[in-house]
């Protein structure tokens, strides 16, 4: 059973660790700023970038989704 000190003090670590830690979502940016100013065709053959693009979506790879479009999946940070 948990004592409400022991769940704060255990959510108290995890929010700071979570604060501390970069997000996805800040290596997408930073991506996303490094080929903005190249040509869309290069930036489609740029597999680094999109290595970064598909980091930052927790998407299960398992299975084959159809339906992403319709389910809209949301990034880790999310």
């Amino acid at each position: 059973m948990w004592s409400r000190r022991a769940f704060l003090r255990k959510s108290g670590a995890l929010g700071a660790g979570a604060l501390a830690a970069p997000t996805t979502l800040e290596a997408l940016a930073r991506a996303t700023a490094a080929v903005a100013a190249q040509a869309p065709d290069a930036v489609a053959g740029d597999e680094a970038y999109w290595r970064t693009v598909q980091e930052a979506f927790a998407i299960e790879r398992t299975p084959i989704s159809l339906n992403n479009g319709a389910t809209s999946s949301s990034p880790r940070l999310v």
